[in-house]
This record gives structure tokens, sequence and C-alpha cells, in this order.
């Protein structure tokens, strides 16, 4: 995890760029080696994180499931709760 990502190692045969720094991330033939968070599904070279360059952005979808169970706990009922996870 970095950043609150969950990256998968994967590889692109089909067009599509770096989201650090624009670069093909796809090749037919031979792909570069990259990484996408299965949350918010932004993908980059791996080469980016093992030289630990620091312009990956933070996951937009970052979540705490225990935060999230603490918080439904604290609520007084179950239409509160229902009204939280609507939000």
């Amino acid at each position: 995890s970095h950043k609150g990502h969950e990256f998968i190692l994967t590889l692109y045969h089909f067009p599509s760029s770096c989201e650090v720094c624009t670069r093909p991330l796809w090749n037919v033939f031979k792909p570069p080696p990259a990484l996408e968070c299965r949350r918010c599904h932004t993908k980059f070279h791996k080469d980016h994180l093992d030289k630990k360059e620091d312009m990956i952005v933070p996951c937009k979808v970052n979540y705490d499931m225990s935060t999230a169970k603490e918080l439904l706990l604290l609520t007084g009922s179950q239409t509160e709760q229902k009204r939280m996870g609507q939000s």
C-alpha cells in the first residue's frame, strides 16, 4: 500500500498511458510492468514506485473499514446507520 492505494501488478497490451509521466504504458508484444490501484484505477509504470518517486497522487477512493465499522457502532439506531451508508 502506498498513499492509500491497493496496487495490483499488471501488463497493458492495449493503448494506455502512465498517469505519472504520460509515456505509453502499453506495448502489444512486451509491455512494461505497470501498477493499477484496485480502488481508484490509477495506473502507472512500476518503476515510479520502485524508484520511490513522489509524483504518485494519493488514492481518491481510500477508505478504512475499521473506522467505518466504528462509526456505525456509534450511531444510535438502524435508521441513522442506513442514512450514513447513503451519504
